[in-house]
C-alpha cells in the first residue's frame, strides 16, 4: 500500500513549476490584452515591439517548466523558468505602466508599486540569463555518462574518446 502510494507521487508533476508556467502565461496574456487597447487609441508601434518580450517569456518560461517538470535533477529548466518569471514580471509592469500613461494618471491602482517591481525584476532576469546559464552550461558538450569519467581519469594520457 505504500509503495503506491509513493509511485503514484512521484507520477505526478509539481506544482512549483506549473505556477510558473501559468504566472508567465498570464502575463502574456495581460500584455495581449493591453496591446489591443494600444491598438484601439491608434498606437501601432507599441504592438509590434510587444512581439519581442512576449516570445521571450514564452520560450524561457515554457521550455523551464518542462525542464523543470521532466527533468527534475537538471538545474536549468528552474534557472530558466526563473528568468521567465523575472522578465514577465518585468515587461508585464512596463506595460502597465504604459497602459496608466495611456489611460490617465492616477487611474489605475498601485502604479509606483508595480513600476518598482518591474525595475528591480529586470537586473535577476539578465544575470540568470547572462551569467548563471553560462556557468552550467561551462562547455557545448553534454556531460560525459557516469563510468566514462572514471576511466577517462585512468586513461589521461591517452586522452578521452
Amino acid at each position: 500500500m505504500t509503495s503506491e502510494r509513493d509511485h503514484s507521487a512521484a507520477s505526478r508533476a509539481p506544482r512549483l513549476p506549473l505556477i510558473g508556467v501559468a504566472a508567465s502565461l498570464a502575463t502574456v496574456a495581460f500584455i495581449m490584452v493591453v496591446n489591443v487597447v494600444f491598438l484601439l487609441h491608434g498606437q501601432v508601434g507599441s504592438m509590434a515591439f510587444s512581439l519581442v518580450p512576449t516570445l521571450l517569456i514564452l520560450d524561457m518560461s515554457l521550455v523551464g517548466g518542462l525542464l523543470a517538470i521532466r527533468r527534475r535533477d537538471n538545474a536549468i529548466g528552474p534557472v530558466l523558468l526563473g528568468a521567465g518569471l523575472f522578465t514577465a514580471l518585468s515587461f508585464g509592469s512596463g506595460y502597465y505602466e504604459n497602459l496608466n500613461v495611456l489611460i490617465g494618471q492616477g487611474h489605475l491602482p498601485f502604479v509606483v508599486l508595480v513600476a518598482w517591481i518591474g525595475n528591480w525584476t529586470f537586473v535577476p532576469a539578465i544575470g540568470l540569463m547572462v551569467i548563471v546559464l553560462p556557468l552550467l552550461f561551462a562547455t557545448a558538450a553534454n556531460p560525459p555518462p557516469p563510468g566514462q569519467a572514471a576511466r577517462c581519469r585512468r586513461r589521461s594520457l591517452r586522452g578521452c574518446r
